[in-house]
C-alpha cells in the first residue's frame, strides 16, 4: 500500500464506514470533512478505502472529489473484522516478524561464515600438522632402521670373526 493511515486516521476511517453503513451505505462528504482534520485528510482516507474496496465515490467532482459516497457490500463484514485499525496493527505485526525472520537468517548466515572461516583455518592446521608429523615419523624410521641395522652389522661381523677365529684388535 503507498498510502499508510496512523492510527488515528485509521479510527476515524473505521468511525466513516460505520456512519456510512448506519445512512443505508450512502452519504454525503461532508459526513467525512466533519470527522478528519482537514478535507485533505479526509479525500486522502476516503482514496485509501476506495483502493482497499471498501468504499465507493459515487459523484467526484472537480470542486469536492467525494461528493457523494458509499460503502460497498464488504463494509459490513470488513468492519466486524475490526476493520482499519485491525488491518493496520496486522500489517505492523507482520512487518516485525518479517524483520526478527530476517534478522534471524542474517545471524544464522554470520554464525554459518564464521564457522567456515574456523573450519578452514583449523584445517590448514591439521593438513600442516600431517604433514609434519609423517615427516618426523619418516626421519625416526630412517635414523631406527639405521641404527638397528649397524647394530645388527657389528654384532654378524663379531660372530663371523669368532668363527674364523680372528681377534679384532
Amino acid at each position: 500500500m503507498d498510502v499508510e493511515l496512523t492510527k488515528e486516521q485509521s479510527i476515524k476511517a473505521d468511525r466513516l464506514i460505520e456512519k456510512l453503513i448506519e445512512t443505508k451505505n450512502q452519504a454525503n462528504g461532508s459526513v467525512a470533512y466533519e470527522l478528519f482534520d482537514s478535507s485533505d485528510e479526509a479525500i486522502a482516507v476516503c482514496k485509501y478505502l476506495v483502493k482497499i474496496g471498501v468504499v465507493e465515490i459515487v459523484l467526484p467532482t472537480d470542486q469536492d472529489p467525494i461528493c457523494i459516497i458509499r460503502a460497498t457490500d464488504k463494509a459490513s463484514n470488513f468492519i466486524k473484522s475490526g476493520g482499519i485499525t485491525k488491518m493496520i496493527i496486522d500489517q505492523k505485526t507482520e512487518k516485525q516478524k518479517k524483520y526478527a525472520r530476517e534478522s534471524i537468517s542474517d545471524e544464522i548466515l554470520t554464525l554459518d561464515l564464521r564457522q567456515k572461516r574456523f573450519d578452514s583455518k583449523i584445517g590448514r592446521k591439521i593438513i600442516v600438522a600431517s604433514f609434519i608429523i609423517v615427516f618426523l615419523s619418516f626421519l625416526i624410521s630412517i635414523i631406527t632402521v639405521h641404527f638397528t641395522k649397524t647394530e645388527s652389522g657389528d654384532k654378524i661381523q663379531q660372530k663371523e670373526r669368532d668363527e674364523i677365529g680372528i681377534n679384532t684388535p
